[in-house]
């Protein structure tokens, strides 16, 4: 049988309560792909909760051992549960006026294709997709298209995801995830306070770099099984924060440099298998000192995928019988993303696209002496969203990872 190739590209267990599991899904996902990603001593920044929404999109059109597969990786109930799942994740993330959060889903199906009708549904009221047919064989023409749409759900951060090579007459679908998030800081860093200062990128080399910094009251702990202390500074909407996670200095004194590439790498593999809110913070009076920064990330998924056993997607036994109407089959041939993120004085701004392309989650402290969060070592890093584990108003509150990174240097 002949054997095609469908592009789709995605902006990047079975229990009792599906919205619980499919949150707790993405923060898991984030760890383990994070993993496979991480380049030593090189800046991150990339979106687990548009991957996992994007391979969510994908498994609604899966069956067998494929859709076996993304339950497996991603942590996922069955299908409709995943779907209603996103539903409400979808809802209740973008149901915000203080910061801006946007999260699109868009399907391009070839000229005289169509979806199974169950997966046309689903993608229109579970992921709120926007269909619409395209000539892949004009390569040109479609990739054109696809980034500009891209490049307006993402207020014009992300720009060129696609290129006309990714297209061809055996394309026969491309489905897009873009996510968006501007906030400023409920607490903001007054401009006056930047100085330039030194940011060690290793234990023998630093760069003089703009350091913003504030004393205030935020959340802040010590993580003895991470050697690592944490940060958590809220933005204007404070159900989505910034968490920062900072290896401790190894040094007693400051006239030895801190440890810094390598208590990065050594915090790396100590979060893995890490939940980010079993992470003790308490509101403390703290002197933040960060840097700023801007980071933007390429990233090719299909190895790191297949890495965290994903294989099954992209090989030959590839089975998503429930995509598309047509006897051909299909399976995926490769999965892209591209991330930015800014840090200033006034907030953060964070976009990401991701792409697959197949041939088919306080206690309070007395006043006291601020401790002192200076983050001028290489240091990992979320944005997060706090929402409800499940749709009862009485359940308990947890923070989901929309970006993940690390910043190795600022420059």
């Amino acid at each position: 049988m002949l054997r095609w190739t469908l592009p789709i590209l995605l902006i990047s267990v079975i229990l009792a309560d599906p919205l619980s599991d499919v949150s707790g899904g993405i923060n898991n996902f984030a760890h383990k792909l994070y993993n496979e990603i991480s380049e030593k001593n090189e800046n991150l920044i990339y979106s687990p909760i548009s991957i996992h929404t994007a391979l969510s999109f994908a498994y609604q059109g899966a069956g067998g051992k494929t859709a076996q597969s993304f339950r497996n990786v991603l942590n996922i109930p069955g299908q409709a549960d995943t779907a209603t799942a996103y539903k409400s994740i979808i809802s209740s993330l973008t149901k915000t006026d203080k910061v801006q959060l946007s999260i699109a889903n868009k399907i391009y199906v070839k000229n005289e294709y169509k979806l199974k009708e169950n997966f046309r549904s689903v993608a229109q009221e579970s992921f709120d997709a926007d269909i619409e047919a395209i000539d892949f064989g004009d390569g040109t023409g479609s990739a054109n298209n696809v980034n500009q749409w891209i490049k307006s759900k993402t207020n014009g951060k992300i720009e060129e995801l696609v290129s006309a090579g990714d297209f061809d007459d055996a394309t026969r679908a491309l489905l897009l995830n873009a996510i968006y998030f501007k906030g400023n800081w409920a607490k903001k860093f007054p401009a006056k306070n930047t100085r330039d200062d030194k940011f060690f990128t290793s234990e023998t080399e630093s760069i003089d770099w703009k350091m913003m910094k504030q004393t205030g009251h935020f959340k802040y702990g010590q993580i003895e099984e991470l050697d690592a202390k944490i940060l958590k500074m809220n933005y204007e909407d404070n159900k989505y924060s910034m968490i920062i996670i900072l290896p401790n200095s190894k040094s007693e004194t400051r006239l030895i440099l801190p440890n810094s590439k390598s208590g990065l790498n050594d915090l790396e593999k100590k979060l893995v298998d890490k939940d980010i809110n079993s992470f003790a913070t308490f509101q403390r009076h703290v002197t933040v000192i960060i840097p700023k920064f801007k980071l933007e990330s390429n990233l090719q998924l299909k190895q790191p995928l297949i890495e965290v056993g994903l294989n099954e997607i992209f090989s030959a036994r590839a089975n998503f019988s429930n995509m598309l109407d047509s006897e051909e089959q299909i399976s995926v041939d490769k999965v892209i993303q591209k991330a930015f993120v800014e840090v200033n004085e006034e907030g953060s701004e964070a976009a990401a696209g991701t792409g697959v392309f197949m041939m088919w989650r306080t206690v309070p402290r007395p006043p006291r002496a601020p401790e002192v969060f200076k983050a001028d070592h290489p240091f990992i890093f979320y944005i997060t969203a706090r929402l409800r584990d499940n749709d009862d108003d009485n359940s308990v509150e947890t923070d989901k990872i929309l970006f993940m990174g690390k910043l190795v240097s600022p420059k």
